[in-house]
């Protein structure tokens, strides 16, 4: 479950797993992102009571962790946008700007939009922070191909206005196609 869920596909995943766990037993459940862990947590409580749990790259609070019936543990996903910014302006410290690949569609992208905006006061004096966002990936890379090459790029989030979601692998591949080869790594690049 790697997006939040309808509650139509939750159901036909409880379902499908009370089917197949009768006769499978598990003793411990591993998830890898937020919505699954919560999943198993939620109603995963009927499905597999008591199993151990361990996560990674999951947003959840203490409270959620302490309210488990279960043993419980892993690895949080934390967004540092400020450390991330100060990262490229120690890599780039002679760029004025870093260009951020945020959509407009999304309220996960316009979070992280936000954070950076906010998190910009960590720039030295003189670099700042330019949004480009697209309703296609088409358009993102004719944009992306009029930066000018040296310049960073963080990629905060983007889906297109269908609202097909942008992985990092596929950014690096947009950087390349929009400027030769960019020498993309880990959600952030340099044109």
């Amino acid at each position: 479950i790697e997006s939040e869920p309808s509650a139509e596909y939750a159901c036909e995943v409880y379902d499908i797993l009370n089917l197949w766990l009768r006769s499978r037993p598990i003793n411990l459940i591993i998830t890898t992102d937020t919505y699954a862990l919560r999943f198993a947590l939620g109603a995963g409580r009927e499905l597999f009571p008591q199993v151990p749990v361990v996560f990674s790259a999951a947003k959840v609070s203490d409270a959620e962790l302490s309210n488990a019936d279960r043993p419980v543990t892993g690895v949080r996903e934390r967004v540092d946008v400020a450390g991330t910014l100060k990262l490229i302006a120690q890599l780039h410290p002679n760029s004025g700007r870093i260009i951020a690949i945020a959509d407009s569609y999304t309220g996960h992208a316009q979070e992280l939009a936000k954070l950076a905006s906010r998190d910009a006061a960590v720039l030295p004096s003189g670099m700042h922070i330019e949004f480009v966002t697209a309703p296609s990936t088409e358009e993102l890379i004719a944009q992306l191909r009029a930066v000018e090459r040296g310049t960073p790029v963080l990629y905060l989030a983007f889906s297109d206005a269908s609202g097909s979601r942008m992985s990092r692998d596929r950014v690096s591949r947009v950087c390349m196609a929009a400027n030769g080869d960019p020498g993309c790594a880990d959600g952030a690049c340099t044109i």
